[in-house]
């Protein structure tokens, strides 16, 4: 991943809490941009907050723009972390009870609730997952 490409966002410094700067940014859908958004009803914006960590943190103030930067592998592993993952062990788990001969209902209820361990796992390793997700900041 030595040639990762970054991706960049334009956003608004909310707040500033020592070595963390608050950046809100606007997501905008692929078709946000069109000149004929107005009339369609797929075009969409959401408003994110970013914490980016930062050692020039007084470098920032309230309300100044800045781009923030993110790697795009960055994007990458959390797709595998909150779909993929997921979809896999639902499947496996469905193939493995069906193949056991279990009602449908139960190979059902069982792939909905394998979701629920992994995602707790996935919560409780927030902070180590926090770690691997690093955002940068520029004027």
């Amino acid at each position: 991943m030595g040639n990762d490409k970054s991706i960049e966002h334009e956003g608004i410094v909310r707040a500033i809490e020592g070595r963390n700067v608050k950046v809100e940014i606007l997501s905008k859908s692929a078709c946000s941009g069109c000149s004929a958004r107005s009339l369609c009803s797929s075009s969409e914006q959401k408003v994110k907050e970013i914490d980016v960590e930062t050692s020039e943190g007084e470098r920032y103030e309230v309300g100044e723009n800045v781009t923030v930067v993110g790697m795009e592998s960055m994007g990458l592993i959390a797709v595998m972390i909150c779909y993929v993952v997921p979809v896999v062990l639902m499947v496996a788990t469905m193939g493995v009870l069906t193949r056991m001969g279990n009602e449908d209902t139960i190979v059902g209820l069982a792939g909905l609730g394998v979701l629920v361990p992994y995602f707790i796992i996935v919560y409780l390793m927030r902070e180590r997952l926090g770690r691997r997700f690093k955002f940068k900041i520029k004027k």
